[in-house]
């Protein structure tokens, strides 16, 4: 890993540029629905990953993440980072 972004908040643009413009993807389905209308993104742990050893107890013991605690483990990565590295890995924004 080179950097990390730890900002939930801040857009994200896919990696891929096509004729010197970066690629984006679309709010909204075809149909004029939301993207969150059809998919949400929740990690699940399987219990075989060292690094979530150091977890504090309220997201260790969970066994699925849900939206609103990303930033929680966001926020913990980065308190990992400084300590492990005496820096975090943050990315600095970009110009697009």
């Amino acid at each position: 890993m080179l950097k990390r972004d730890y900002q939930l908040g801040l857009t994200r643009y896919p990696n891929g540029v096509k004729n010197g413009t970066p690629l984006s993807l679309s709010t909204q389905l075809s149909n004029g629905d939301s993207n969150a209308v059809w998919a949400e993104l929740y990690l699940h742990n399987i219990g075989n990953e060292e690094a979530f050893s150091k977890l504090p107890p309220r997201l260790k013991n969970a066994m699925v993440w849900q939206p609103a605690q990303f930033q929680q483990l966001a926020d913990f990565a980065q308190q990992q980072d400084t300590q492990e590295r005496g820096e975090c890995t943050q990315v600095k924004n970009s110009a697009y």
